[in-house]
């Protein structure tokens, strides 16, 4: 309900040629609207970022490859991405694992130890 919001009604009566006269019952509940996402991803990050794990992948021979870019002042989230990656127009997609979110281990495991 937060982000779906409420959908609005009318009911009312109406003659057999679906005319609404004045005295006739009309009422109207207005639709509530949700609340709106607001990303934190910047397109410029984004689109580097993915150029560099396809670069990253070719380099090194790697199966897959995954990162994201973090603001620490305000945890915000500043690009997410892995290869390979998939459009989802293509019919001849082999995966539909998003690497970051699914994976056994999450990105920045290693370095908690520092």
């Amino acid at each position: 309900p937060f982000l779906s919001g409420i959908n609005g009604k009318v009911r009312y009566q109406s003659d057999s040629a679906g005319f609404i006269y004045k005295d006739m019952l009309y009422e109207e509940t207005l639709p509530v609207h949700g609340s709106n996402v607001i990303t934190t991803l910047d397109r410029s990050i984004q689109e580097t970022l993915e150029l560099s794990l396809e670069q990253t992948m070719r380099e090194h021979n790697a199966s897959m490859a995954l990162s994201i870019v973090m603001n620490i002042q305000t945890a915000e989230i500043i690009a997410y991405g892995h290869a390979p990656s998939f459009d989802p127009n293509l019919q001849n997609i082999s995966s539909f694992v998003d690497l970051n979110a699914q994976s056994a281990i999450e990105p920045g495991s290693v370095m908690k130890s520092f």
